[in-house]
Formats: C-alpha cells, structure tokens, sequence
C-alpha cells in the first residue's frame, strides 16, 4: 500500500467509526448483514469500492471546474461573429451526439433528434393511445360480430 493508499484508507475508517446515524432501515440491515456473512471479504470490498469511487467523484469533480474555467474562458471571447472564425471548435460536429453540443445562453434546450421527439410524445400520449387502441380492437370485434350476424 502507498502512502496516499493509507492516508486515503485511513481518513475513509476515521469518518466510518466516527460517523452516527439516526436512522437504520430494519429491513436493510437484515439484508446487508445477510449479504456480509455469505461473502467473507465483505467489508474489504465494500470499503476498497467506496474508496474507489470516491477518489472517481474527486477526479471528476476536478474536471467539472476544468471544463467550467474553460467555458467562463471561451465566453469571455469576443461575441461577434465573424465569416472566417479561426476559434470555431465546432467543425464536423455530429449533431445527433447531444453529448458534443455545447450549451450556451442562446442554445438552452439540447438538440433533440426525431426519435427523442417521438418518444417523448408516446410517453406524454401513453394512455390515450391505449384507449384509442382498446377502442378500436372493441369496434373491430362489434364489427365483426355483427357482420357475422347479418351474413349468416
């Protein structure tokens, strides 16, 4: 273990036995210390991701205030436009990958394609198109009865 493995470890264990909790879940107590007693290295393993994912949150906080400090950067440039903008970073950008887009003051709401629009409209819509559905598998059978009916 390196020395900021132990230092990290070390203030993870302080804050653990440190920390009281007012609360405890019955219920998810009794399936932790299930899960802890079926798996013998438990504990490790819980503590080695939490870790894990902590020093993960960090790194990527770290980088949210990087692209941040760039973004106040890049909006602190000149706001005309020009035909032949050397700074355009842009160029080639795939439209359909919202992830590239930039979000500015003009541009609020992300892109969306076709098939977001589409989703969002049936999710919206969901229970009139089933009744609209039911509606006509009901007129159908009617129809089809009474077609019998006066055929036969």
């Amino acid at each position: 273990m390196t020395d900021n493995e132990s230092f990290k470890l070390m203030g993870f264990l302080r804050s653990l036995t440190q920390t009281r909790y007012k609360f405890v879940d019955p219920l998810a107590s009794k399936l932790i210390r299930e899960s802890i007693d079926t798996q013998p290295n438990a504990t490790y393993l819980l503590i080695h991701r939490s870790i894990t994912l902590e020093m993960a949150l960090e790194a990527a906080n770290g980088r949210v205030k990087e692209l941040e400090q760039q973004l106040n950067i890049a909006s602190s440039e000149p706001s005309h436009q020009e035909f032949l903008n050397t700074s355009m970073k842009d160029w080639s950008l795939n439209l359909e990958d919202k992830s590239k887009i930039p979000m500015t003051a003009k541009n609020k709401k992300p892109y969306l394609s076709f098939e977001d629009i589409a989703i969002k409209f049936l999710a919206k819509h969901m229970v009139k198109i089933w009744a609209i559905i039911f509606s006509l598998s009901g007129l159908a059978v009617y129809f089809k009865a009474h077609a019998a009916s006066v055929l036969g």
